[in-house]
């Protein structure tokens, strides 16, 4: 299979799954699946749920799509990443009024139900993850925490950000962390050993997508406080992305062999983006 095809197949597995398990639209009380649906169907790309599949074949050597537990991993980690995303785009936070070329969910709906729709999709999120083996909840959850997603929040909002230490320790808690769930989680269902090892890639993986993030940001002139730009040219910039990628490979190939190559065809793929 190429990885194209390996995507696609996770993107519509997974968002099959959540049509059938969310509330429909026209359920009570309407405004609010509306807003669910809406931010979770809403063109994202599923790097996350795609990260557990390949975790997956790290350990397994094969693509069992229609795994329940996969599944439902994959589909809980997706909802917990739209949810991060509502509540950034609040005026209290990020102050966006666009996501994806569309109107945010607070824009849209009202900042009310922006709130209560991300906090409805971490709950569903977590109703999911009660079926899950309690060393995959207890990964996920801990990428959420102080030393994850929401302290690195906290970190973008309030931390004096003057050095590119601080930057990439607000990168590693705000993108990396749950992506080190997503492929650790995946790796863990397929009962492989090395764990530290897939989380560590996992980890590079976040640092090389958020730091081309930041690059095509800055094309556009989005440098924000958190950004990388703010402390590098372009030319560092790519010799640092061209660092990590030969370093993750290097442990990919090592640790994996050939069944690391999926990885490092995404990792490639992802520093290689312009949009």
């Amino acid at each position: 299979m190429e990885l194209n095809d390996i995507w696609r197949e996770v993107r519509n597995t997974v968002e099959k799954y959540m049509d059938d398990f969310l509330p429909t639209e026209e359920e009570e009380p309407q405004i609010l699946h509306r807003a669910i649906r809406y931010s979770i169907f809403n063109g994202g790309k599923r790097i996350r749920p795609l990260l557990v599949y390949l975790g997956y074949y790290l350990g397994k050597g094969d693509f069992e799509f229609q795994d329940e537990r996969l599944v439902k991993t994959a589909s809980a980690i997706e909802m917990i990443h739209t949810f991060t995303l509502i509540h950034d785009d609040l005026p209290a936070i990020d102050n966006d009024d666009t996501r994806r070329g569309k109107p945010s969910v607070h824009v849209k709906f009202g900042e009310d139900i922006a709130i209560l729709a991300g906090d409805a999709l971490f709950a569903y999120a977590f109703q999911l993850l009660t079926d899950l083996p309690v060393r995959v909840q207890k990964t996920i959850v801990e990428s959420l925490l102080s030393r994850g997603v929401i302290g690195g929040q906290v970190l973008d909002l309030r931390k004096e950000i003057n050095t590119l230490e601080d930057v990439l320790q607000v990168h590693r808690y705000k993108t990396g962390e749950l992506m080190r769930a997503s492929m650790a989680s995946g790796y863990m269902l397929s009962g492989g050993t090395i764990v530290c090892v897939v989380e560590e890639i996992a980890l590079s993986f976040g640092k090389i997508f958020q730091i081309t993030d930041d690059m095509i940001d800055a094309k556009s002139g989005d440098v924000e406080k958190a950004s990388i730009m703010r402390f590098l040219s372009e030319e560092e910039t790519r010799r640092l992305i061209e660092e990590e990628l030969q370093k993750s490979s290097l442990m990919i190939e090592k640790a994996f062999g050939d069944r690391g190559k999926y990885l490092i065809e995404l990792f490639n793929l992802v520093a290689s983006r312009n949009e």
